[in-house]
C-alpha cells in the first residue's frame, strides 16, 4: 500500500483508497524490522515475540503523510473496498520487543526521513 501511494503520488496520480480509509495499519520500515529481529537475536528473550510497530495509523492518515513527504499535489479518490482487506482488531502485541534496542516507528513523525529515504527510489 505504502509503495503504490508513493508511485501514484511520483507520478501526480490520485492516490487509491479502497474503503473509507478509516481502516489501520501498523507499518515499520524494514532496516527497522532487521534491526529488532538482530536485537531480538541478542537478546535473553524467548518465546513468540512480535516485532513491529504498535502505532497503528489509518489508511487516510498514511494516504496524507505520503502527499507530504513526496510533495505532491496528488488527491486521494476512494474505491469500493477489497474483499481481502485485513480486518481490523488483527493487533497482536508487541510488548516483548518494546525495550529492544534500534526499534523506531516508521513513520514517528509526519515528513519522516524514512519515508523521504523510501519514497526516493
Amino acid at each position: 500500500m505504502v509503495s503504490n501511494f508513493i508511485v501514484q503520488a511520483l507520478a501526480g496520480e490520485p492516490l487509491t483508497i479502497y474503503g473509507d480509509g478509516s481502516q489501520t495499519r501498523s507499518l515499520c520500515f524494514v532496516d527497522d524490522e532487521i534491526a529488532g529481529l538482530l536485537a531480538l537475536l541478542d537478546s535473553d528473550l524467548a518465546g513468540p515475540v512480535n516485532i513491529g510497530n504498535p502505532d497503528e495509523r489509518t489508511i487516510s492518515e498514511i494516504a496524507a503523510v505520503v502527499l507530504k513527504v513526496t510533495g505532491s499535489a496528488s488527491h486521494v479518490v476512494h474505491r469500493r473496498s477489497r474483499p481481502t482487506t485485513p480486518p481490523d482488531g488483527a493487533r497482536t502485541s508487541r510488548s516483548p520487543a518494546s525495550g529492544l534496542a534500534g526499534r523506531r516507528a516508521w513513520t514517528s513523525s509526519p515528513g519522516s526521513s524514512r519515508l523521504r529515504h523510501t519514497s526516493a527510489h
